[in-house]
């Protein structure tokens, strides 16, 4: 028996029931080469350019957590279509949640690698740009406080048509796939040794 919407609302997610077209859209398909990045980068570091352990290092964590990031947000978008279909909806809904913070987290972490080798800020605390929210969903999702969640809620994280929230915090899925997209730029031309 499906669950009503305020069934879902109360019991499942908070908003969920209102969940009818999200916007996220996967890029995955803007990087046809992302499978490859890794090995590609291995090959021409063989054959091609030597780096020092530290670059080779950084470059690794980027390269991979761009592919996962990427790779997770494009299972989040098949995710969110069928609970828009209502397929599923209750696992479906978590399983895109899960995808994304993971995608959430593998983005944050790749800029952070950056940040610290390029000894550069990415924003300031409580400045509202794209990397201070996905900062702060990213910390709300990494170390929640459930016991300290606002009333009505069941999540620290939940999801909305135009992106991902938090009590204090939005990111827009238009944002996060602007943020994924910069950063397989940045893995593509890290695979082939521009690090």
């Amino acid at each position: 028996m499906p669950l009503t919407n305020y069934s879902l609302n109360k019991y499942v997610a908070q908003e969920l029931a209102d969940l009818k077209s999200p916007i996220a859209k996967s890029i995955r398909g803007e990087f046809p080469n992302l499978d490859g990045w890794i090995s590609t980068f291995v090959l021409k570091s063989i054959f091609h350019f030597t780096l020092p352990a530290d670059r080779a290092a950084l470059a690794f964590a980027l390269l991979r957590r761009a592919q996962a990031a990427i790779e997770d947000y494009d299972e989040a978008c098949t995710a969110l279509g069928r609970v828009v279909g209502r397929e599923s909806t209750v696992s479906e809904y978590f399983l895109a949640l899960r995808k994304l913070e993971s995608s959430i987290a593998m983005l944050y972490q790749a800029y952070d690698f950056a940040r610290k080798a390029l000894s550069i800020k990415l924003f300031e605390s409580g400045d509202g740009t794209p990397y201070q929210r996905l900062n702060s969903i990213y910390n709300r999702s990494r170390h929640p406080d459930v016991t300290a969640l606002p009333s009505g809620h069941l999540h620290p994280v939940w999801l909305k048509d135009d992106g991902l929230y938090t009590d204090g915090a939005r990111l827009g899925f238009d944002e996060l796939e602007n943020l994924l997209r910069d950063l397989g730029r940045i893995a593509e031309r890290t695979s082939n040794g521009n690090v």
